[in-house]
């Protein structure tokens, strides 16, 4: 499936885990929303891939990290352009009940002289952007310790694709990790599945 991230193009593949809750709800497992799952050591955490310019690095950081085995840092290989970017991103099936999505990760930043974020975008089947937000317009730069930010959109019935991630524009450098995503603020984990999808 192709889809066009704010004029990025990434192509991306749905592999569902459907199991029932303890309370007997069909649920979406599986998300490796906290880095810990790496088949390649060398590469990105299972599930992830790169958004943005080549010319910045995205890759696993075992020593700087918010919790568990691994946060990601992204960083300009270069000097960078000013309306270069790189980050790390992950794209969801939109096959949820409900009203509203949630993204939350903490960030850890340096040096940075642009502003930074997270990413949520929402997609319909064809590919057209529903609602966006990268929290450019926070102006969030320069130097700050882990700090857990948050985006919030509408999930309407038609959207196909939930994309995630983060960005780093420009110079600097940026880590993020412990991802979260939550329907109508409840963990995605443990929220009812649209009708008929089993």
């Amino acid at each position: 499936m192709l889809i066009l991230l704010a004029g990025l193009v990434v192509i991306v593949s749905f592999t569902y885990n459907l199991k029932r809750s303890e309370s007997g709800i069909l649920v979406l497992s599986g998300y490796n929303f906290g880095f810990e799952t790496v088949t390649y050591p060398n590469g990105l955490p299972d599930g992830w891939c790169r958004w943005g310019m080549p010319s910045y690095n995205i890759q696993l950081d075992s020593i700087v990290k918010h919790s568990g085995k691994y946060a990601l840092r992204v960083e300009p290989k270069e000097e960078p352009a000013k309306q270069d970017f790189g980050g790390p991103g992950y794209s969801i099936p939109a096959i949820y009940e409900g009203k509203s999505v949630t993204v939350k990760a903490f960030i850890k930043f340096e040096d940075v002289d642009l502003p930074i974020g997270l990413v949520l975008r929402i997609d319909d089947d064809s590919n057209k952007m529903l609602f966006f937000d990268n929290m450019m317009q926070r102006g969030i730069k320069g130097t700050r310790d882990w700090t857990e930010y948050s985006i919030t959109l509408p999930l309407p019935e038609k959207a196909k694709t939930i994309n995630i991630g983060a960005f780093l524009f420009g110079k600097g450098k940026l880590w993020v990790d412990d991802f979260q995503v939550l329907i109508d603020n409840k963990d995605i984990s443990k929220v009812k599945l649209k009708p008929g999808l089993m």
